[in-house]
């Protein structure tokens, strides 16, 4: 039903949460909403387990949710 998507850029990372059912255009991220936050770390988990398992050379810090959420909490708009 949800759609994560992770953008990671230069020195930042950006987090992004779709219902795909009621907001099938993504337009409404529901990262910086409370009541889907443990969805967003559940999915942050299963990807990154996919990214180790996989061999990804990209990091997920094990803060980055947090430090995404302190960083762009403005932009929410």
């Amino acid at each position: 039903k949800y759609k994560l998507i992770v953008d990671f850029f230069k020195d930042e990372i950006f987090i992004e949460l779709y219902d795909r059912q009621d907001d099938p255009q993504e337009l409404t991220n529901l990262a910086f909403e409370q009541e889907y936050r443990s969805d967003v770390q559940s999915m942050l988990h299963l990807l990154k387990v996919h990214m180790e398992k996989t061999g990804d050379r990209l990091v997920l810090p094990e803060t980055v949710y947090e430090q995404f959420l302190i960083r762009y909490s403005e932009f929410k708009e």
